[in-house]
């Protein structure tokens, strides 16, 4: 996690561009409503049981029987 969030934040400084004094508060708002959107939309997806690890690849390792044939294998 802490990986993934470090190249969040070098992302997210490479694409912010800087802004002027008389445009800091329009940005404020807008990055408030930005942030309000994805809370609700964490909320949703959380409270419909959907979690991020939900969305990774999960490869099956073996099947039944290739567990017994590494298990009789490593008795060996």
């Amino acid at each position: 996690m802490a990986e993934a969030f470090a190249v969040f934040v070098q992302l997210w400084f490479a694409h912010t561009p800087s802004i002027g004094e008389n445009e800091k508060d329009a940005a404020r708002r807008e990055a408030w409503n930005q942030y309000q959107k994805f809370v609700e939309y964490v909320a949703t997806q959380m409270a419909g049981g959907h979690r991020f690890i939900d969305d990774l690849v999960q490869d099956t390792i073996a099947d039944e029987d290739e567990l017994q044939q590494g298990a009789s294998n490593s008795a060996d």
